[in-house]
C-alpha cells in the first residue's frame, strides 16, 4: 500500500515541476512569437470582436434558470392546529419537501452613459 502512495506522490510531483516557467523565459516565448501573432492578424481581430461586443450593449440579455431542491425537514403548523384549520375549511397539508423554482431574466440598457459608443471608439484606436 506504501509503495501505491509513495508511486502517486512522485507522479504528481513530476506534473508539478514540468509545470513551472519563469517570468523571462515567459518573456522571451512572448518575444519569439510575437511575429506569429501578428502574421494571423490577431491584434487587429481582437480589436473587431472588440467593437462588434462595444456595439451590442443595448440588445437585450436573457438569461433563464431552474432549480430543484429536496428538503430533509419542513416547518408545519403543531397538530393541535390543525383541528382549528378543519373548522375554519382550511384543508392545509403542510408544505411539500420537494421544491422548484424556474426563473427566466431578461435584462434590457436602457442609458448606459455613453459607455458603449465610447468603448467602441476606444477601441478602434
Amino acid at each position: 500500500m506504501e509503495r501505491y502512495i509513495l508511486l502517486i506522490v512522485v507522479w504528481v510531483f513530476s506534473f508539478t515541476c514540468a509545470a513551472e516557467i519563469t517570468l523571462d523565459e515567459c518573456r522571451r516565448l512572448a518575444s519569439e512569437n510575437y511575429p506569429l501573432v501578428k502574421q494571423y492578424g490577431l491584434i487587429e481581430r481582437s480589436t473587431e470582436f472588440s467593437v462588434a461586443n462595444a456595439r451590442r450593449g443595448y440588445i437585450p440579455q436573457v438569461a433563464l434558470s431552474a432549480q430543484a431542491t429536496y428538503q430533509s425537514a419542513v416547518g408545519n403548523f403543531p397538530d393541535q392546529m390543525l383541528p382549528m384549520f378543519s373548522q375554519m375549511g382550511i384543508n392545509y397539508q403542510g408544505l411539500n419537501k420537494d421544491q422548484y423554482k424556474v426563473m427566466l431574466e431578461l435584462q434590457q440598457a436602457i442609458w448606459d452613459g455613453g459607455v458603449s459608443k465610447s468603448t467602441a471608439t476606444a477601441s478602434r484606436g
